[in-house]
């Protein structure tokens, strides 16, 4: 296939132009060179009045809309079909690229990587508990020891779409895309991508901050919440047992028992665990 583009950035969109204002001037600095695309979730009137008038500002980002909100996954599916580069990369409205990011990547345009995982930044108002520095934890130990075990972790378990480069025949031949719920959309789509790349490049390298707003999704503890947590590790321990061979199951520990644990821990319900792991138990 001949790409009209070496890179592709997608980024979905909702209720946010001054996150966005300040994500796309994050890349016009790095005299990018490829293709932008932003798909708007059928913001609010206002909003979208605004969406309108940032196609002026931005000339060169193509700006499209869905028509009716259904959350980022599906944005970022829209986008996977209108791509053109070779590479994708996802950026949220709530983030920048770092400064020199289009020189780093630059450098992986010809590479046979399926993935190159970066060590992303985490903004300083983020506490040191949260889970997603775990991310930067993953590449170090991969880059320190390129062992089974850390090789197999960062496959599975770097589940943010962002701050990785994604090649995008390994995307379209596999058929992989985003999920459409609100919350964990880009976990199964980070593992599809890990778990079917024969290949994997990992940088220590910075190009990507992730910036934390408040009324994230991801503090949000409901049973909506429970309920997309359990199909979450359903479905992962599903994709895990199918294309992980026995012997890769073993190194990371995969078990009926341990997703017992994993959904009692995420959900503190014990019903809820029991009419999940009743639902793996009566596949086999």
């Amino acid at each position: 296939m001949k790409y009209k583009f070496d890179f592709s950035i997608i980024i979905p969109h909702y209720n946010n132009i001054e996150g966005l204002k300040i994500l796309l001037n994050s890349i016009q600095e790095n005299k990018f060179i490829g293709e932008v695309i932003v798909v708007d979730d059928k913001s609010s009137t206002s909003n979208k009045i605004q969406f309108e008038l940032l196609k002026n500002a931005y000339p060169k980002v193509e700006f499209s809309s869905n028509n009716e909100t259904k959350g980022p996954g599906t944005c970022r599916n829209i986008g996977i079909r209108k791509a053109s580069g070779k590479w994708l990369l996802f950026a949220d409205t709530d983030d920048i690229f770092e400064k020199n990011f289009f020189r780093i990547i630059s450098e992986y345009g010809n590479s046979d990587y399926g993935v190159v995982y970066f060590e992303p930044i985490l903004s300083s108002n983020i506490p040191k508990s949260d889970y997603r520095y775990k991310y930067g934890k993953l590449v170090n130990n991969y880059v320190n020891e390129q062992s089974d075990l850390n090789r197999l972790k960062i496959k599975t378990e770097f589940g943010i779409g962002c701050s990785k480069l994604v090649r995008s025949a390994l995307v379209r031949e596999n058929e992989i895309t985003f999920g459409e719920m609100m919350m964990f959309e880009d976990s199964i789509f980070g593992l599809r991508v890990g778990l079917l790349s024969n290949k994997i490049g990992v940088s220590q390298e910075k190009i990507y901050e992730i910036i934390d707003t408040e009324g994230s999704l991801s503090k949000v503890k409901d049973l909506n919440y429970k309920n997309n947590f359990a199909n979450l590790k359903i479905n992962r321990y599903t994709i895990e047992t199918q294309i992980l061979s026995k012997r890769d199951q073993k190194i990371l520990k995969i078990s009926k028992y341990r997703l017992g644990y994993e959904l009692f821990a995420g959900t503190k319900n014990i019903n809820l665990t029991i009419k999940y792991l009743f639902k793996i138990f009566k596949k086999n």
